[in-house]
């Protein structure tokens, strides 16, 4: 019987190998699983291929949100929500759950999966991302006055450049839109509503996942009951129950709330907010904020210079026999000014360049400039929506992520072509996602 003794605390090399042992491994635990494996009907590895973003993107890999409006509390615990029909199988297991322990179908006597509770469920990544909004800013000032670039700074116009260099600095760690910040390790998987916690335990330490839930007397009842109610288990946090959007008995309670035959497509269409049309709106104010913050840490500059000038800032004045000395006065900005100066076409390719950025899919400037002027034919000749669906179109593609299905076939056959070039695995993939954003306009 392996040893499952993973936890943050062990080195790195350490680690590495006690996860492969237990990804490969403690599915054995359970009964009828005799060699390694990686999924069961019942438990989900949720950590490789696209899995990972389960409830976090539709069927078209654009970020999605639930909505307020379908959250629900949990009868047994009101603290906790999810999306009502989540409650609602839930609720329903649990029924039968605490049904078999007052029977004795199984151990009350167990120190976990002897009650039924839950302990975490939706958590709203929207207070996280507005910390995270904040944090740029304060990045961007730090970056600003290291590099010494508060001199050049005068208006939104020489601003922009500098939060741009920044960005591309800085975005994968700090990612700018709403859509791509919620596909980031910052925002908790629990963030699609679909999820509920029964137990608090540590994610990380693996001998408490072995020896309190797979080898729990209670966990083969425990699993077959979530699978019967349209569950999933989460191979890495046992004690997690996930929706299964396609299982017929979670469609049920999905069709009973909403009163029609559902699939995965509409209950994520239906359900869900899908979060790229707030993402200019929101990297405009980011914008403003911060260029605002600039303005209020250094309002004013002075510079000399060899005489008299004429320029477009606001500035006082002063002469002496050598030099003409100016203050530079720079002036905050409007939401109501930047709307009335900058045009739509701004925006667009504001948002293009950055979301080229962020996602690092790397598409050269001549690339940009088509997906520009493509997005701002949509915008005139339809509507900002269409517009926007183009570009989400260009970088709604997550077969580059590393731990994609797309990215790991790539990197397993480089690792054994002989005649591999020395493009890296990333390279390869960027490359050949940036080809297949192109296949139909």
């Amino acid at each position: 019987m392996a040893d499952f003794d993973g936890n943050n605390s062990s080195g790195a090399r350490e680690m590495y190998l006690s996860r492969a042992v237990y990804n490969s491994n403690i599915l054995t635990t359970l009964d009828g699983v005799d060699t390694p494996t990686i999924e069961t009907l019942q438990i989900k590895d949720l950590q490789i291929d696209e899995k990972m973003l389960y409830g976090r993107l539709d069927l078209r890999n654009r970020s999605i949100t639930p909505l307020g409006r379908y959250l629900k509390s949990f009868p047994s615990n009101p603290e906790y929500v999810a999306l009502d029909f989540v409650v609602e199988a839930f609720s329903a297991m649990k029924k039968k759950f605490d049904q078999a322990l007052r029977t004795g179908y199984i151990s009350i006597e167990e120190p976990e999966l002897s009650s039924f509770t839950p302990v975490k469920a939706y958590e709203n990544p929207m207070s996280r991302y507005n910390t995270h909004l904040a944090s740029i800013q304060s990045s961007f000032l730090d970056y600003v006055k290291q590099k010494n670039r508060l001199n050049k700074i005068y208006n939104f116009d020489d601003f922009v450049p500098f939060f741009m260099e920044h960005a591309k600095l800085f975005s994968p760690e700090f990612p700018i839109t709403k859509s791509m910040y919620l596909l980031s390790k910052d925002v908790s998987p629990l963030s699609s509503g679909l999820m509920v916690e029964i137990s608090g335990r540590p994610y990380d330490d693996d001998n408490i996942k072995a020896e309190m839930f797979y080898k729990n007397r209670n966990f083969e009842y425990f699993k077959n009951l979530a699978y019967q109610n349209g569950f999933m288990i989460d191979k890495h946090i046992p004690w997690r129950l996930i929706a299964d959007l396609n299982a017929p008995n979670m469609v049920k309670h999905i069709s009973t709330l909403r009163g029609y035959e559902p699939t995965a497509a509409s209950t994520l269409s239906l359900c869900f907010d899908k979060t790229y049309p707030e993402d200019i709106p929101n990297l405009i104010n980011l914008l403003l904020d911060t260029y605002n913050a600039t303005v209020r840490h250094r309002p004013t500059t002075p510079r000399s210079q060899a005489g008299p000038s004429i320029s477009p800032f606001s500035m006082v004045t002063t002469n002496s026999a050598c030099k003409t000395k100016s203050t530079i006065v720079r002036t905050p900005e409007t939401l109501r000014s930047l709307m009335t100066t900058y045009p739509s076409e701004y925006w667009l390719n504001t948002y293009t360049r950055i979301r080229n950025i962020e996602t690092k899919l790397g598409y050269d400037e001549q690339t940009i400039q088509n997906i520009v002027k493509k997005s701002t034919d949509l915008l005139k000749k339809l509507d900002r929506p269409t517009a926007l669906r183009y570009i989400m179109g260009k970088f709604d593609n997550v077969s580059h992520i590393e731990g994609s299905l797309f990215h790991d076939i790539t990197r397993i056959e480089m690792s054994e072509d002989p005649d591999a070039t020395g493009e890296s695995v990333d390279e390869t993939v960027q490359r050949s996602v940036q080809a297949s954003n192109f296949i139909v306009y």
